[in-house]
Formats: C-alpha cells, sequence, structure tokens
C-alpha cells in the first residue's frame, strides 16, 4: 500500500505549503470530463485483496483510450488495462464492466504477482500490456499479454495471449518498462536485466531492447538474438531503459539510465547503433542529476517527448535527486538554449516533486508525479507542474506552475496523453482511509488539462 513507500523510506523531507497552494486550479481542468476529475474503484475482479491500483501508462484506442493498470507497491497481483471513452466514464463494454480480466495462476505462478508498466494499441485495434511477473523465490520475469479491442485475450498471440519470453541467462531478472508497435505490427519493448521488481537493481544490472513478431515471439532478426543490451561497467549503481519512440521511418528512439546517468540511444530498424547520433557512437549519456544517487532501491523514471522540428525533451527523475529535464537537438547535441546550460531542475519552493511521466502541451512541459508537502505531515498528492518552451515555470499554470488534488491521503498521476486540441489526459491511482477504523479504499484517478 502507499503508507508502505512512506514507512520504507520513499518519503523525502516533507515541506509546509500554503492554504492557497491546496486549493484546485478548476480554470485549468476540463469540467466536460468526468466532472474535472475522475475516480474509479478497482474492479473486484482485479485483486483478491486491498491494494493501491494505479494507471501506469496511456494509449489512445477509437472513441477514447486505454490504461495499463498495475500495483505501484508490488504487494498485489494487478496486471490488465481498464478503458475510458473520450469524456471519461468508464467504458464498461470493454472487458468485465471497463476491465480486462485477471491473469490465471497459471501464468503468474502459485504464490506470484504480475504487474503491468506500459500499454500500446496496434492498427488493428490490439492492445498489448507488458509489465513482469515474479513469483516467490525466483527473480522477475518479462510478460506480455494481447488483448482485442472487446478486451477479451487474443489467444492468436504467444501462448493462448500471454508471451512469456526467457530471460538472458546471464542475467537473473528481467521487466518491461515501456513497449511501442513498429512497421508491420513488431513490438518494441525496453526494460532492465537482472531487475527483480518496481525500483529493485541488482548488482549485475543491464539496460534493454526486445523486438518481438506480431505472434509474440522474439524477432531474433533484431539486434543480437533478438535484443541489444546496454551492460553496466559494475557495481550498483541502477541501469534500464523507461521510455522508447518509434520513428516515422522506422528507427527506436529509446532512454533510461546507465550506470546512474541519463542515456538516450537511437538505433536502426535492425537494432544496430545509429551513426548520425550522438556523434558517431548512437548514444548519448549525461550525469543530469546531481543528488547522491541510487543503488539497489532506485525509484526512477524516463520520459521522452519530440518537438515538431525534431528535438528531443527528455524527463530524468531518480529518487532522492533532484529531477530534470533535458533538450537535445535531433543529432543529440545539447540545446544549450534551454534551461541552464541545457538542463532544467526540477525544483519549485515548498514542493517536493516526484515526476514520472511527461508530455508537451502546445510547447509546454508538462510533468505529473507525486507532491509531499501538506502541512508537515507525509502525504502524497497527486500534482503537476508545467513549463514554458525555454524551461522557465508557466506560472500561469494552476498556482505558481504548480496544481495538486489533494482528495485522499496517498495520491499520485503516473501517466499522460497527449489529445486532440491541446488537451492532455493525466492518470494515476490513490489509497485513502476515511474513518480511522475503516479499511483503506483504493481509486484510479484521472483528469484532463486544457490548453492555455
Amino acid at each position: 500500500m502507499w503508507g508502505k513507500l512512506l514507512k520504507a523510506g520513499v518519503a523525502v523531507a516533507v515541506c509546509t505549503c500554503s492554504a492557497a497552494v491546496t486549493a484546485e486550479a478548476t480554470d485549468r481542468i476540463d469540467p466536460g470530463f468526468g466532472g474535472g476529475f475522475v475516480e474509479t474503484p478497482l474492479s473486484r475482479t482485479q485483486a483478491s485483496e486491498p491494494g493501491a491500483p494505479n494507471i501506469w501508462d496511456l494509449a489512445p484506442v477509437r472513441a477514447g483510450f486505454v490504461g495499463a493498470i498495475a500495483d505501484l507497491t508490488t504487494d498485489q497481483d494487478v496486471f490488465g488495462a481498464v478503458r475510458y471513452r473520450r469524456n471519461g466514464t468508464l467504458d464498461r463494454r470493454f472487458g468485465e464492466d471497463g476491465f480486462t480480466q485477471p491473469l490465471d495462476r497459471r501464468v503468474r505462478g502459485e504464490y506470484g504477482t504480475a504487474q503491468a508498466r506500459a500499454i500500446a494499441v496496434g492498427r488493428n485495434g490490439h492492445i498489448v500490456v507488458a509489465g513482469s511477473w515474479h513469483e516467490i523465490g525466483h527473480p522477475a520475469r518479462a510478460l506480455l499479454a494481447r488483448y482485442r479491442s472487446d478486451g477479451s485475450l487474443d489467444r492468436s498471440f504467444g501462448r493462448r495471449g500471454i508471451a512469456k519470453p526467457r530471460p538472458l541467462h546471464r542475467y537473473r531478472g528481467e521487466v518491461l518498462h515501456d513497449i511501442a508497435i513498429g512497421p508491420g505490427g513488431r513490438i518494441v519493448a525496453v526494460g532492465a536485466l537482472g531487475e527483480h521488481g518496481i525500483g529493485d537493481s541488482s548488482r549485475r544490472p543491464a539496460a534493454m531492447v526486445t523486438a518481438y513478431r506480431p505472434d509474440g515471439r522474439i524477432d531474433r532478426s533484431f539486434g543480437r538474438g533478438g535484443r541489444v543490451v546496454f551492460p553496466a561497467p559494475g557495481g550498483a549503481e541502477y541501469t534500464g531503459l523507461k521510455a522508447i519512440r518509434v520513428l516515422p521511418d522506422g528507427r527506436l528512439l529509446v532512454a533510461g539510465f546507465h550506470y546512474g546517468s541519463l542515456i538516450v540511444v537511437r538505433l536502426l530498424p535492425s537494432g544496430e547503433l545509429d551513426p548520425s547520433f550522438g556523434s558517431g557512437t548512437g548514444r548519448v549519456t549525461m550525469f543530469v542529476n546531481p543528488g547522491p544517487g541510487c543503488s539497489r532501491i532506485c525509484w526512477s523514471s524516463t520520459a521522452l517527448a519530440l518537438r515538431p522540428d525534431g528535438r528531443i525533451v527528455l524527463l530524468s527523475s531518480s529518487f532522492p535527486d533532484v529531477p530534470a529535464v533535458v533538450q537535445l537537438w535531433p543529432n543529440g547535441e545539447r540545446d544549450w538554449s534551454f534551461g541552464r546550460a541545457g538542463v532544467l531542475r526540477v525544483h519549485v519552493k515548498r514542493h517536493v516533486f516526484l515526476p514520472f511521466d511527461m508530455a508537451l502541451q502546445r510547447g509546454r512541459i508538462l510533468l505529473v508525479g507525486w507532491d509531499e508537502a501538506r502541512r508537515g505531515a507525509a502525504r502524497l498528492s497527486f500534482c503537476a507542474f508545467r513549463y514554458l518552451a525555454d524551461g522557465r515555470l508557466d506560472r500561469g499554470f494552476g498556482h505558481g506552475g504548480a496544481w495538486l488534488h489533494r482528495g485522499a491521503e496517498f495520491s499520485g498521476a503516473f501517466a499522460v496523453l497527449n489529445q486532440p486540441r491541446g488537451r492532455v489526459v493525466v492518470a494515476g491511482g490513490s489509497e485513502d482511509k476515511p474513518k480511522r477504523s475503516a479499511p483503506y479504499e483504493s481509486f484510479l484517478q484521472l483528469t484532463r488539462f486544457l490548453p492555455r
């Protein structure tokens, strides 16, 4: 549960916020989207025990969008998708009352759990959800599931709708963090080898890109046997890829962390490094988070977005370091006109903000995550910050650049989705105890921001 995050040391020093910051900026959210803020209880079929479900990733579908749902704490078994209409209402025609069916125990093991981390939709409307499964006493393994547009498993994919690729023998664990569907239906995923769960990296970590054929089998024509691996030089600093984009010409742009530093790589469709990127190397590595860094336990995220002129905007967030946003030219060179020396430090007075995802809203940079600051008490709030295109805080957004929703004890935003006319959907989840003696209640949470 969310409270365990604070007890485990994920919480940072709490700051005191003024009452003005706690008010919602209703002029910046869309009142036509579920009344402005949507809360959906998790389907009873999704988890056998109360958990802390969250929407971890979003993807557009016809007449709406879908989200990958997971439990941030890894305590609960939550793997699947939920579907909403464009106006924020739950599409109850999808799956069972809006949710896909939970995975069979034969997939995740008798005492195992599965966690969804990414979602993508193909041209035929089929929905691919990717993440990992973990059985007690064993390392994590990669997991993919494909659903039809009605929410049922597509049994032509993998084995009866599920693909569980074998990990490389040199690494114990494998977790998928993001996926994309390229030309011809090829599925490309990025993640971490040697990783045992969310935020838990091994002493022998590696970042990896894996390509899958449309039927769920590994595409061995990609890279070396279907994978491109970036091993860490040693030690325990976190290494793993978190974001991927398929470019119009089929090339792949991936980003994540390599031995604690931000890494951006551009690959040719074959999996080879693109020599036109990163001064001929195909990769750019930058140390942008000046904090102490993380080792075994690392709550980190990377997100990327592309401007119309091809410039690359990257989020690098690695607890407990100060988050940063970097802007690169299409060839990988740093854009020194952005922020300060090409780097924007995400630090706002009276806020302790941990961003998880990012989107460009008509050129402005929208960051979403959680903010831990509430009158001296340890609470996590569903939060968004927005910056101007040059890296300055957009003080016309929310209250001084920040928008917070504090309706629950613990909540956060983890996914964003651009929609037409400059609108952006933001999604996450919450956990709350309305009364001292009552059990915790969990909800999926969504809102939609309008452009300025």
